[in-house]
């Protein structure tokens, strides 16, 4: 079976499922998928950060991102001062481990940045899925997010399969092409004001336009930022759950820049 259509198959048995989680569970169902998710992420990123010779830094990204998330999940959209002290306590706790591991040998920073690095990604980027669906209309903003990822990718792949001649950036993923970029850009737009038209009509089209276009580009530069991530580490993908998707980060790198986006781009200037 190919890898393309095997993605295909996968999407079509995924795509249901998580709409039926977003549209029918309750906040406390939304944020225990989402806590569930953040940890499968945190276990790639140490897979790809880490050797095993660093379980105290491995299990502590772990810990920090179950309290970021928690936090998240505690907090209301007005008041994140619980999250910051979990980001902020987390990132101390870093500290505390890196002068652990200096009395053990020799001053070594890479594990440090590593570890104040997973306090920020994916543990607290894959938090604000938890507080969009706080806000007013947060269902659909979920799904809004989720479109703009998923319309791009599918925009990006055909403009790139069949008008795809400039390499976007080579040295980091071999497959995108500038005519792809553009496609991306193309399909997140034009499926996020057809989505506007029938869920978000209070949200207005210039909104829209400029949330859904600013979104994209932020997504495409989170699939490249976690390309970086596995080709430093010599890696294809970040896990295999997903057949013909790879693990849960190459799934959701570009949610993790656009989630954020969206909630302080509708929190700020929307609301």
């Amino acid at each position: 079976m190919s890898p393309h259509l095997m993605r295909w198959i996968t999407g079509l048995v995924a795509v249901p499922i998580l709409a039926a989680v977003i549209y029918f569970g309750n906040e406390a169902v939304f944020s225990v998928i989402v806590i569930i998710a953040a940890l499968m992420a945190c276990h790639e990123y140490n897979r790809t950060a880490f050797s095993d010779d660093f379980g105290f830094e491995r299990a502590q990204c772990l810990i920090a991102c179950l309290l970021v998330n928690f936090a998240a999940f505690y907090s209301s959209p007005n008041n994140l001062s619980l999250v910051l002290a979990a980001v902020t306590l987390s990132f101390l706790a870093c500290f505390f481990l890196f002068l652990y591991r200096c009395r053990q040998g020799a001053i070594n920073l890479e594990p440090l940045r590593k570890t104040a690095l997973s306090v920020l990604y994916p543990s607290l980027l894959i938090a604000h899925f938890i507080l969009i669906r706080k806000l007013d209309n947060g269902v659909f903003l979920i799904f809004l997010v989720f479109l703009i990822a998923f319309a791009g990718d599918t925009a990006a792949f055909y403009a790139g399969r069949n008008f795809g001649k400039r390499k976007l950036m080579p040295n980091v993923s071999a497959g995108k092409t500038v005519e792809g970029a553009i496609g991306s850009i193309v399909g997140s737009v034009a499926a996020a004001l057809v989505f506007r038209h029938f869920l978000l009509p209070d949200i207005s089209v210039l909104h829209v336009a400029v949330l859904s276009l600013a979104a994209n580009i932020l997504g495409q530069a989170g699939d490249l930022c976690e390309s970086t991530l596995k080709r430093s580490s010599g890696l294809k993908d970040s896990g295999a759950i997903l057949p013909g998707h790879g693990g849960i980060l190459d799934r959701i790198d570009s949610l993790l820049f656009i989630g954020p986006f969206v909630y302080y781009y509708i929190y700020f200037i929307v609301l």
